[in-house]
């Protein structure tokens, strides 16, 4: 959902005008972060690009880095000394998305093996939840067509077939 709505705002944003794919990005970024533009994302879009070609605002130039002359070379030291390095080096490795990557992976497994023997309506109900950003048992009712009780009994049905001896503790599963 959200990277077909990403591509539906970059089609928008440049059909006003912006021609930088990096500034059409950047402002669909930055529309889908805001949590006041959900539901209006076109407007906000509209806004940002209307804020993006006035030149008083500066957002143009905030966006596409314009405004700086630095050069930074990414294997040139950092400074006189030797000893500090380059950037690369004392850059620290970020893994969680990595981590996350790899959580997310255990969850879809636990998933599976929880729906073995179900129904082909409680697959549904998942997959539909799943695929929700902000799922609830309301939301999922309706895109099934059914009843938030029915979904909510299908997910508790499910919940009952966890087992903490063989899969270890549920919270392993449920954070980042």
């Amino acid at each position: 959902m959200t990277n077909k709505l990403k591509s539906e705002l970059m089609s928008y944003i440049a059909s006003k005008g912006v021609t930088d794919r990096v500034a059409c990005e950047t402002i669909a970024h930055d529309v889908l972060l805001d949590n006041t533009a959900i539901g209006f994302e076109k407007r906000s879009a509209k806004y940002k690009v209307l804020k993006y070609h006035d030149p008083k605002r500066n957002y143009k130039a905030s966006i596409t880095g314009s405004d700086k002359n630095i050069t930074v070379y990414l294997h040139e030291p950092i400074s006189e000394s030797e000893e500090c390095g380059n950037i690369l080096d004392n850059t620290p490795a970020d893994t969680s998305n990595e981590d996350r990557t790899a959580k997310l992976i255990e969850q879809r497994q636990l998933i599976r093996k929880l729906l073995r023997g179900s129904d082909e309506r409680t697959t549904a109900i998942v997959q539909t939840w799943l695929s929700l950003d902000q799922p609830t048992f309301t939301k999922v009712a309706e895109m099934v067509g059914s009843n938030r009780k029915t979904v909510q009994r299908c997910i508790s049905r499910l919940s009952r077939n966890y087992n903490a001896d063989e899969h270890g503790s549920i919270y392993d599963y449920l954070s980042y």
